[in-house]
């Protein structure tokens, strides 16, 4: 996306493989978003813009969330960032993106920690925007984009990553411009 964006934008990734929105992952420890995202936005502020991408991995069966649920996890997030103490730091909020996965594949490669995942990530998207519009952040459906892979059913293939962070850049150009000129208020 950074390649796609005026030079004087600073994109910062913080993507860690295995990454749920709140729940406790007793495979893989270290991975709930919720708790370690203030950490995260007190090692990055100030910040224009957060983009929430995550929900993939709360499909796991070990978890047993509908899409519901996963999207209340999102909107956890949400509120963990608007409950950040910004203001005592002389900072503004930033704007938040959630961004909805593409769905999950059913194909012979999918790990079988995902079975039944495909069927209840087809939701994603729906859910996440009701979250965002519930939330008043700004919303963004991958799955409009790209797919996941058909290797695995989960991941994204370097020209899906490429496409999505085009798109996004897209998306978010006239929205950071707008917000650079005229101050710094997020309105969908």
């Amino acid at each position: 996306m950074k390649d796609n964006l005026p030079e004087s934008w600073i994109v910062i990734e913080e993507g860690l493989p295995g990454r749920t929105t709140v729940f406790d992952d007793p495979i893989t420890a270290f991975r709930k978003g919720a708790g370690f995202l203030s950490a995260l936005l007190e090692t990055h502020i100030p910040l224009d813009l957060l983009i929430i991408m995550l929900g993939t991995n709360d499909a796991k069966c070990r978890f047993s969330a509908p899409a519901y649920d996963i999207g209340l996890g999102l909107g956890v997030l949400v509120d963990e960032v608007r409950g950040f103490p910004f203001g005592q730091r002389g900072e503004y909020a930033p704007g938040i993106l959630i961004v909805a996965p593409p769905p999950i594949l059913s194909v012979q490669g999918t790990p079988e920690s995902f079975i039944g995942a495909p069927e209840k990530s087809k939701n994603f998207a729906e859910v996440f925007r009701k979250v965002a519009e519930e939330k008043d952040c700004l919303f963004f459906d991958s799955g409009q984009i790209i797919s996941s892979s058909p290797i695995d059913g989960l991941h994204f293939s370097a020209e899906s990553h490429r496409d999505l962070g085009r798109a996004l850049a897209r998306y978010l150009a006239p929205i950071l411009k707008e917000r650079t000129t005229h101050g710094h208020s997020f309105d969908r």
